[in-house]
């Protein structure tokens, strides 16, 4: 069973999946000795150095005859695939073809892996803000709706209405239901509203002052009503 390490390496001015010539060599059983094999295979194949293949020098450790470790350096070669299966090919054995074959699921592999769509990266949780974000929630449940309203107002960061996804943005009530928030009945929330100088009467009608434009809204028809943004309660 072929079994060749595939490794990236610096060929010209990028990384390139590569292999050692001398693992080819091994692995395709040649009985000629590698230095003079590797040489007429690059001269037989044209192939061109840091192009289809690259000579890196590296040290290896060694044994003298007096018992002691010594190193000596070596020169490796490394292949591109498409330089390995060529020089498998052309060795004309079924040993090369094995080998040749071999290269080719490799890439196979390696093309269907990258296909693949990248995982979105997991988000990074800060575990103590979870944990006072969660509180928060829980406390919402404690809160009367017109206390919810003054935080989110004046501590949006930490407000438990974003907090549960709530968009309260372009709500607008009628006296009767934005009483009900504050648990007051729509006489005395046409009093708040009115001393707060929002609205005043004319003619027995409710009516928006300058200052109340920015909170309510005049809705005509039989009856003249004011429709109340949320912020008018606070």
């Amino acid at each position: 069973m072929v079994n060749i390490e595939i490794i990236e390496h610096q060929l010209g001015n990028e990384e390139t999946k590569s292999i050692s010539a001398r693992d080819l060599h091994k692995a395709l059983e040649v009985k000629k000795k590698f230095p003079d094999w590797i040489k007429y295979q690059i001269k037989r194949g044209l192939f061109d150095e840091n192009v289809d293949f690259v000579w890196v020098s590296q040290k290896r450790e060694t044994q003298r005859k007096d018992g002691q470790n010594g190193a000596t350096v070596i020169k490796e070669c490394f292949l591109t695939l498409d330089t390995a299966k060529e020089i498998a090919m052309m060795t004309g054995t079924l040993k090369g073809k094995e080998i040749r074959n071999y290269f080719i699921e490799v890439e196979k592999a390696y093309r269907v892996q990258i296909s693949k769509p990248v995982l979105e990266k997991p988000k990074e949780i800060n575990l103590q803000q979870l944990i006072s974000d969660i509180k928060i929630v829980r406390k919402t449940l404690e809160l009367k709706p017109f206390e919810m309203l003054m935080v989110d107002r004046f501590n949006p960061l930490n407000s438990p209405i974003k907090k549960m996804g709530i968009d309260l943005s372009g709500v607008l009530l009628l006296p009767t239901e934005l009483g009900k928030v504050i648990g007051k009945s729509a006489i005395e929330t046409n009093l708040l509203l009115f001393e707060k100088g929002y609205q005043i009467k004319v003619d027995g009608i409710w009516t928006l002052t300058e200052k109340g434009r920015e909170f309510g809204v005049e809705i005509g028809g039989k009856f003249q009503q004011i429709k109340w943004k949320l912020e008018a309660l606070i």
